[in-house]
């Protein structure tokens, strides 16, 4: 029943999805609940995904915990977002890590972002990796900031070789910047195409800037 709603609602059919979700809960499936939650989320009746959210946490459904924290954040209950993200973290959910130290970050608590950014990015998070680099940036820590950027690249994240090379640009070190400027514009990065444009016009090449 659950197996038959999951395929329901990945081709489009959300009315008959919603069904078989619950059929399933009535014979006890945890996931269907979590999963009508998501379904109703995705409809934008979130106060009906919050109520079926909070039946899979009392379940034990970790999952439940840091979408509830995401439909709660961006509602605006940043407070409640927070104690929900912290709960799912504790389980070892590492997006929940991740999003804590957005939620910090965004409130100007950058030691409190920088932990939990560590945390998620040890447990292999990439856009943590690359979040730190930006937060070390931000502060003019460049070393450690070129540090997660190449973290980032070699965990797959095309963002950050844009980023190094700014970081590198800035600290006049034009040939490697060129470079990760390139592979960031191969990887289909525009801003990345834009600063190769600035640094050819810091060297006066025209052609190569107009290019």
């Amino acid at each position: 029943m659950f197996n038959l709603g999951v395929l329901l609602a990945e081709r489009g059919d959300g009315e008959e999805a919603e069904q078989w979700f619950r059929r399933a809960i009535d014979a006890g499936h945890i996931g269907a609940v979590f999963n009508l939650g998501v379904l109703f989320a995705g409809r934008g009746r979130q106060k009906e995904a919050e109520q079926w959210y909070r039946r899979a946490i009392d379940a034990g459904h970790i999952g439940a915990m840091f979408n509830l924290g995401v439909l709660l954040a961006e509602r605006g209950d940043g407070e409640e977002a927070e104690q929900w993200f912290w709960r799912a973290a504790d389980a070892g959910d590492t997006e929940a890590m991740f999003n804590l130290g957005v939620l910090f970050a965004g409130r100007g608590r950058q030691e409190e972002a920088e932990q939990w950014y560590r945390r998620a990015a040890d447990a292999g998070h990439i856009g943590a990796m690359f979040n730190l680099g930006v937060l070390f940036a931000g502060r003019g820590r460049q070393e450690e900031a070129e540090q997660w950027y190449r973290r980032a690249i070699d965990a797959g994240d095309t963002g950050a070789m844009s980023n190094l090379g700014v970081l590198l640009a800035k600290r006049g070190d034009g040939e490697e910047a060129e470079q990760w400027f390139r592979r960031a514009a191969d990887a289909g990065d525009t801003g990345a195409v834009f600063n190769l444009g600035l640094l050819f016009a810091e060297r006066g090449d025209g052609e190569q800037t107009e290019r």
